[in-house]
């Protein structure tokens, strides 16, 4: 269904449609996906793949995977390539199995590793709204516990000048934490977040390695004394012109699918 809402996104007789990775970008039909921007420097420094950079990326990508502990690649005679088909090959058989089991075996192991689970905002095909309500529902000891957090802004502390599309005041995101489980969402970015706020990114990932576990607060360091949101239902939905066309090309389709309006609806705090 998720195919046949994006390709009518931009009407059925229009040339282009929403992007399933980042709903900021459109794309043409029939028209092979670029996506994401920038990664062809990254088959450029993992690869060593000639692309026509202006200024060209000098780099030795046999010492980039020296650094990273990934030598054995060049030995295998591999390089990497976005989306090839070998690793997808060799994976398929696991295709559609769910992890749930061994996140909740991780999460209630007696060491408490911490867990961080995080989206991009604008990201549609693994949207933020579905992996929240899987969450809510996961069979862990401590998920009634988790559900009755509050949501937080949170704010990496990155100069603004190394954010994309950064607004004053704005923060990097909204986190929810209990324990050794946060989720954080990340602002203006889609489906490869890295990518699109790499600086906001690295603060991250070490605030996971460096700030949790034991007595320390975690992603919960930077929360902000907001105003909590209106809990009225309506007053809580955030809904721009795009959520509003899809939903109103679900119901001119077929009443069955109105109950899926949802995941277009994003709750703002």
């Amino acid at each position: 269904m998720l195919d046949d809402i994006i390709d009518q996104s931009g009407g059925k007789s229009g040339h282009s449609k929403v992007s399933q990775y980042d709903t900021r970008l459109w794309e043409k039909k029939g028209v092979a996906r670029s996506f994401p921007l920038g990664h062809k420097d990254v088959e450029t420094y993992l690869g060593g793949k000639s692309h026509s950079q202006s200024p060209p990326i000098g780099v030795n990508y046999h010492d980039v995977l020296e650094a990273i502990h990934a030598t054995e690649s060049i030995e295998a005679n591999q390089k990497y390539l976005e989306c090839t088909d070998p690793p997808y090959v060799a994976l398929q058989h696991q295709d559609g199995l769910g992890v749930v089991d061994e996140l909740v075996r991780v999460l209630d192991h007696k060491s408490k590793p911490h867990m961080l689970l995080f989206n991009g905002i604008n990201d549609l095909i693994c949207n933020h709204v579905g992996n929240e309500q899987l969450l809510d529902v996961l069979p862990w000891s401590k998920t009634s516990q988790y559900i009755q957090q509050p949501r937080h802004a949170w704010e990496s502390g990155v100069d603004a000048s190394l954010k994309n599309n950064y607004t004053p005041g704005r923060p990097d995101g909204y986190i929810k934490q209990y324990e050794n489980l946060s989720y954080l969402k990340v602002i203006e970015s889609g489906h490869m977040v890295p990518m699109d706020q790499p600086a906001v990114s690295l603060t991250m990932m070490k605030t996971l390695v460096y700030e949790t576990g034991g007595q320390k607060s975690g992603f919960l360091s930077s929360l902000q004394d907001l105003e909590r949101a209106n809990t009225d239902e309506d007053a809580r939905m955030c809904i721009n012109w795009i959520n509003v066309q899809i939903v109103y090309l679900l119901i001119l389709e077929t009443n069955q699918y109105s109950h899926h309006q949802m995941l277009w609806f994003h709750p703002l705090l």
